[in-house]
C-alpha cells in the first residue's frame, strides 16, 4: 500500500511539474494568443489576401450559426476569401476576447465581437454581434486556430414576452 501511494505521489508530482514547466510563463503564452488573434483581425479587415490563412492550423474547422456542418479552410475556400476581397468585398470585424485556458499546447479562447460584411456591390450581407471559442494548437512555437464555434447574439426580449 505505501509502495502504491509513493507511486501515485511521484506520478503527481512529476505531472505537476511537467505542467508547470509547459506554462512557466501562462500570460506570455496568453499574450501571444492575443496577438494571434489582433493580426488575424488586421489582415481580414485590411483584406490583406497574403494572409489568408497564416493563423490556421491543417485542416481548421469551423461551425457557423447557419450550417449543420463544419466549415473546412481549403485552398479553395481560401481562394474565395482572395476573390472576395479582389472585387471589392470588405471586412470589418471588432472581437474582444475574454478567456483564454492554457493546456499545454492545446488553448481554448472564448470572446465576442461584431462582424460586418459588404458584398462588392455595396450592399450588406452580415452585421451582428457574435460571440466564438476557438481551440488553439501550438506547432513550431505558433499558436494557431485548430476549430471554432461562432454564435449569433440574439437579441434581448423585454421581461414578460418571451414567447413559449
Amino acid at each position: 500500500m505505501r509502495n502504491s501511494m509513493k507511486a501515485l505521489l511521484a506520478a503527481s508530482a512529476g505531472a505537476a511539474a511537467a505542467f508547470a514547466i509547459a506554462h512557466a510563463n501562462p500570460e506570455a503564452e496568453k499574450a501571444a494568443i492575443r496577438a494571434m488573434f489582433e493580426e488575424a483581425i488586421a489582415s481580414m479587415n485590411a483584406c490583406k489576401t497574403d494572409d489568408i490563412g497564416k493563423n490556421d492550423a491543417e485542416g481548421r474547422t469551423t461551425y457557423y450559426p447557419d450550417s449543420a456542418e463544419p466549415h473546412v479552410e481549403t485552398a479553395e475556400t481560401r481562394q474565395m476569401a482572395v476573390d472576395f476581397c479582389a472585387k471589392g468585398g470588405k471586412h470589418e470585424l471588432q472581437s474582444q476576447i475574454r478567456d483564454i485556458i492554457l493546456l499545454g499546447d492545446v488553448a481554448v479562447a472564448h470572446g465576442s465581437g461584431h462582424y460586418k460584411r459588404t458584398e462588392p456591390d455595396g450592399t450588406v450581407s452580415i452585421d451582428t454581434d457574435y460571440t466564438y471559442t476557438d481551440v488553439l494548437v501550438k506547432k513550431d512555437g505558433r499558436w494557431k486556430i485548430r476549430h471554432g464555434h461562432i454564435g449569433v447574439v440574439l437579441p434581448e426580449e423585454p421581461a414578460g414576452e418571451a414567447q413559449e
